[in-house]
């Protein structure tokens, strides 16, 4: 995984981008930054992608009429969460799964490891974990 083109400038001037993908805050573009980074992409291809007329981004289809809807879009698919939040996700999940009966440990197991056929992918990135899900 590589890291993430010019993170600190682009969180230090993340107003610049209010109007274009409609970010709202540091924190919005820090998550978009760590979902793009476990996509193997950056902000800069995906915009530009969107602009050249492409409907297909980080393996979803989107419609979208303007780059803070395809944003929008984007974070539905996918969530970014540091450290800490992480750990609370993972505690909430397997609290879910053996409600549900399943076995944590082998499903996560699946959400884990690459080559585990799952609808949902969690990926350390730079500054946490993204969970990718495709539904």
């Amino acid at each position: 995984m590589q890291e993430i083109v010019a993170k600190k400038y682009l969180l230090d001037n993340w107003q610049k981008f209010t109007d274009d993908i409609g970010v709202k805050s540091q924190r919005e573009l820090l998550e978009l930054l760590n979902i793009f980074q476990a996509a193997d992409t950056c902000l800069e291809n995906v915009y530009e992608d969107w602009q050249n007329g492409y409907d297909e981004f980080l393996d979803i289809f989107i419609d979208a009429s303007s780059g803070a809807e395809l944003m929008e879009a984007i974070r539905s698919h996918n969530a970014f969460y540091t450290e800490e939040e992480f750990i609370d996700y993972m505690l909430d999940r397997i609290n879910d799964l053996r409600e549900d009966g399943e076995d944590a440990a082998e499903v996560v197991h699946t959400w884990t490891y690459e080559g585990e056929i799952s609808d949902t992918k969690i990926y350390k990135t730079d500054d946490g974990y993204v969970v990718r899900v495709w539904y």
